[in-house]
């Protein structure tokens, strides 16, 4: 749908030295029209058209994001698919007379 996307919250230590992150596909998790969902699934890579990144800042004074370089990477070595729990809830209906 539109409105679903895979997310990564990163948090980072604040200037002034820079910060390099490696990101796996398999650490996004799964939200739609704002909330994470209970039902996780990987990622599906084949579907990657776009990306984008939301800044937030609660504290008084300048900000400033600066990024040297985006890029993807392929490691081999790395054959996690999730890196969250999947589970699925089982609705039990009890039915009153």
């Amino acid at each position: 749908m539109w409105n679903d996307v895979f997310t990564f919250v990163l948090y980072t230590r604040g200037g002034p030295y820079w910060q390099t992150t490696r990101i796996p596909f398999s650490k996004f998790f799964f939200a739609s029209k704002g909330r994470i969902q209970d039902k996780q699934a990987p990622l599906p890579l084949y579907r990657i058209t776009h990306f984008g990144i939301t800044v937030s800042d609660k504290a008084d004074g300048p900000f400033q994001l600066e990024l040297d370089y985006i890029g993807a990477d392929f490691d081999p070595t790395h054959h996690e698919e999730t890196a969250y729990e999947m589970y699925e809830v089982k609705q039990n209906f009890i039915v009153g007379t």
